[in-house]
C-alpha cells in the first residue's frame, strides 16, 4: 500500500504520515524503486491504534510508549479504552436524562426534588469508585466493606455530602498550616488526623472503623499514586507528612 492510499483511507494527511515515519512512530514497511513509502497490514494495524490513543488524549510520546509493549498488553490497553468509554457513555446519559427532567420540572411537568437534582454526580462518582477502588479496597479489607460503604454514599442526604465534602477541605487546609511550621506531630497536624478519622467514619460501613485500617489506608495514600496525586498537587510531599502524622496521631 502506498503511503497516497494509506492516506485515503486513514482520512490522516501524508504530511501526517511523513512525520510518523520520521520521528518512528510508524515506520514504513519498504520503499518503492522511486523511494516512495509503502505500508503493510501490520502498519496499517499500527496507525490505528495510534488514532485510537489519540482520541484518548496522550501525546506521540506517550502513544510511542504504549506500542513498545503492544505485542503482550495490546488486548489489555484496548479492553481499558472500551471501559473508559462505557463509562463516558453512561455518564452522558444520565446527564442527558437530568437535563431532560429539569427542563420538565421547570415547565412544571413533574417535581424534582432537591436529592434528584445531585442523583446525577452521586451516580457518577459511584461508577468511578466501582471502576477505580473495588479491587484495591476488596483486596485489602475484604468484599462487605467495599459494598456496603457504597450502599451507605448511595443513600447518604446532600447535607451529609457538604459535611464530608467540608472535612476533606478543611484537612488540606490543616495539613497545608502544619507543613508551614514543619511540623507533623503538632496542632494543626492532629488535628487534620481527628477530621480525617471523622471522614473516614464517614464513608465507611459503622464498625468497620479501627486504628490499622486507618494507618492502611493512609499508607495508601504514599504507595497508590492515585491518592499520591490527590495530596501532593495541593503541596509536594502533602502525602507522606500526613502518614507521619497519623502514625504519631494513632500511636
Amino acid at each position: 500500500m502506498t503511503i497516497q492510499e494509506l492516506a485515503k483511507i486513514s482520512g490522516i494527511s501524508t504530511r501526517t504520515l511523513r512525520h510518523y515515519d520520521e520521528i518512528g512512530l510508524l515506520k514504513a514497511s519498504g520503499r518503492t524503486e522511486g523511494n516512495a513509502r509503502t505500508y503493510q497490514s501490520s502498519d496499517v494495524d499500527r496507525l490505528q491504534q495510534i488514532l485510537i490513543h489519540k482520541e484518548f488524549g496522550f501525546s506521540l510520546a506517550q502513544i510511542q510508549t504504549l506500542l513498545q509493549h503492544s505485542e503482550t498488553n495490546r488486548s489489555e490497553i484496548f479492553t481499558s479504552h472500551l471501559e473508559v468509554l462505557k463509562q463516558r457513555v453512561s455518564r452522558d446519559l444520565s446527564l442527558i436524562h437530568l437535563i431532560e427532567d429539569t427542563l420538565r420540572a421547570e415547565r412544571k411537568e413533574i417535581f424534582m426534588s432537591d436529592t434528584e437534582k445531585f442523583e446525577h454526580w452521586k451516580r457518577t462518582n459511584l461508577d468511578e469508585n466501582e471502576r477505580l477502588y473495588r479491587k484495591e479496597v476488596e483486596a485489602r479489607y475484604g468484599k462487605d466493606v467495599f459494598t456496603q460503604s457504597q450502599k451507605k454514599y448511595a443513600s447518604m442526604t446532600l447535607s451529609e455530602h457538604e459535611r464530608l465534602n467540608q472535612l476533606a477541605e478543611d484537612i488540606i487546609t490543616l495539613l497545608q498550616k502544619a507543613m508551614h511550621e514543619n511540623n507533623p506531630y503538632g496542632e494543626f497536624a492532629m488535628k487534620a488526623c481527628e477530621k480525617h478519622k471523622q471522614w473516614i467514619e464517614g464513608y465507611w460501613p459503622k464498625g468497620h472503623y479501627s486504628k490499622e485500617a486507618h494507618l492502611n489506608l493512609v499508607q495508601m495514600y504514599v504507595e497508590d499514586e492515585r491518592f499520591r496525586h490527590y495530596y501532593d498537587q495541593h503541596q509536594e510531599g502533602m502525602s507522606a507528612f500526613f502518614r507521619q502524622a497519623i502514625e504519631h496521631y494513632l500511636a
